[in-house]
């Protein structure tokens, strides 16, 4: 941990109390890196699970893969999956949308964030 002393030596600024650090050269870099790496910590966890059950269940001659590539989920599930869907947006990308006051609604076609309106290229988003 760098004390004040430290960091005004290597002229270093230390966030004031109540404030995040910020270890990039900008807080929304912070915020990608993050999301970043908890998209792939979700991704691995997912992966893992998948490959897990997927041999369990062809082992005992439940399932096989390819029947579960032809599975097609009734609307119920499709509404429970959207939601599943939203709050992975919002773990994995919460930070950054409070950070940049906007909200990241889904579009109904591919699931994905789309941005409450574009910024021009010279201008910066609101401060946090």
């Amino acid at each position: 941990m760098t004390t004040p002393d430290e960091a005004r030596q290597h002229n270093i600024d230390l966030p004031k109390p109540g404030e995040e650090p910020v270890f990039l050269t900008h807080p929304l870099l912070d915020h990608l890196l993050e999301a970043a790496i908890a998209l792939g910590a979700e991704l691995w966890v997912e992966r893992d699970r998948r490959r897990i059950v997927e041999t369990l269940l062809e082992q005992k001659g439940l399932l096989t893969r390819a029947e579960i590539e032809a599975y097609v989920p009734s609307d119920d599930e499709q509404l429970a999956r959207q939601e599943a869907k939203q709050q992975l947006v919002s773990r994995t990308l919460g930070k950054l949308r409070k950070w940049a006051r906007v909200s990241l609604p889904l579009d109904n076609a591919g699931g994905w964030p789309r941005p409450a309106r574009r910024l021009r290229a010279d201008e910066n988003l609101p401060a946090a």
